[in-house]
């Protein structure tokens, strides 16, 4: 039951933690949102294109047993978009407070392990997964992206 619900719940969790930082009062805050919102959504559009290129089948699939989940998936497994958005909006925390980035990045990890031991995805689909969202959040954070659009939109 544990494996069920870091590998079903704790995505959803770690997902909403963007709107606590949207209703905090700040600007730095609000632009860190912004930030983690594209990385999340580039990073599961990125993944989606990704499973339709490779196909690789669930391992619950492969072995013929039931997932540890809630929901049983049936797209592809390479890459975990589910750890590729987590990845990317963690990147983005830690590149503005190292401490609550670290603590998202680990339980980002915990939730990948999790869904490896419900049997939705392997070890590769997570690092796969993990790396993705990492990079395309550090290529928003150097594209200063919404500077850029502040800038054009005057």
């Amino acid at each position: 039951m544990a494996i069920t619900l870091l590998a079903s719940l704790l995505p959803i969790i770690l997902f909403l933690f963007p709107l606590v930082l949207w209703w905090i009062d700040g600007k730095k805050l609000k632009e860190i949102t912004l930030h983690g919102f594209a990385s999340m959504i580039l990073s599961w559009i990125v993944a989606e294109f990704l499973k339709s290129i490779f196909q690789t089948p669930r391992p619950f699939l492969v072995k013929g047993t039931t997932p540890l989940t809630f929901l049983y998936p049936n797209d592809p497994a390479f890459p975990s978009t589910h750890t590729a958005a987590l990845f990317a909006l963690g990147t983005t925390i830690f590149l503005h407070d190292r401490k609550i980035g670290s603590v998202f990045l680990f339980l980002s990890l915990v939730a990948g392990i999790a869904r490896v031991y419900a049997q939705v995805h392997t070890p590769v689909d997570i690092l796969a997964g993990s790396l993705l969202g990492a990079i395309i959040s550090l290529s928003i954070d150097r594209l200063h992206l919404f500077h850029l659009v502040k800038k054009y939109m005057k």
